[in-house]
C-alpha cells in the first residue's frame, strides 16, 4: 500500500526490505499461505466462537488477506511460483521507480541498525541487539501460541 500511503503522506519515508525472491517464496508458501488451515486450528476456532470476539474476527481477517493479497496482488495464482516471483519483482521495481530516492531506503535486515537508524534520523539503540525473528520456525511457534491463546 505504499502508493496510497504516499498519496496521503507525500513526504513519508519508505523502507523497502529486500531478500532473495526464491527464499521469500519458499518461506511464504510454507507459512503465510496455507490453502487449508490445520485441523487443530479449525477445532479450536469452532469451540471458541461463542466465547471470543477475537476468534469471531479471525475468519474476516483471513478472508481479507486472501482477497487482497493472494487473490488480488497475486491474481489467485500464488502457488504458480513463476507468476508470484514475477509479481514480487515487479512490485520491488515499481517501488524503486515511484518513491523519490531521498524518501526510500532499500534495506536488508542483515544490515542491522546502522542504515535503518541513519535513514530514520534516530540514534542506534545502545546495548540493544538487532531483532532476529520471523523465521519459518518462529512463525510456527507464533501460530501454536496463537492457537493456545484462543
Amino acid at each position: 500500500f505504499y502508493r496510497q500511503l504516499l498519496d496521503q503522506y507525500p513526504r513519508a519515508k519508505v523502507i523497502l526490505t529486500t531478500r532473495d525472491p526464491e527464499e521469500w517464496y519458499a518461506s511464504a508458501l510454507k507459512t503465510i499461505y496455507k490453502p487449508k488451515p490445520s485441523l487443530a486450528l479449525i477445532l479450536t476456532i469452532v469451540g471458541k466462537i461463542p466465547f471470543s470476539r477475537r476468534v469471531r474476527r479471525l475468519p474476516r481477517v483471513m478472508l481479507a488477506m486472501d482477497r487482497i493479497v493472494f487473490k488480488g496482488l497475486f491474481d489467485g495464482r500464488f502457488t504458480d511460483r513463476q507468476h508470484t516471483l514475477a509479481v514480487y519483482k515487479r512490485h520491488y521495481d515499481d517501488v524503486i521507480k515511484t518513491v523519490p530516492p531521498s524518501q526510500l531506503l532499500v534495506y536488508s535486515v542483515k544490515e542491522g541498525w546502522g542504515p535503518l537508524c541513519t535513514f530514520l534520523e534516530v540514534p542506534v539503540p545502545p546495548d540493544e541487539p538487532f531483532p532476529h525473528a520471523n523465521t519459518g520456525g518462529d512463525f510456527r511457534k507464533m501460530e501454536l501460541e496463537f492457537i493456545r491463546s484462543l
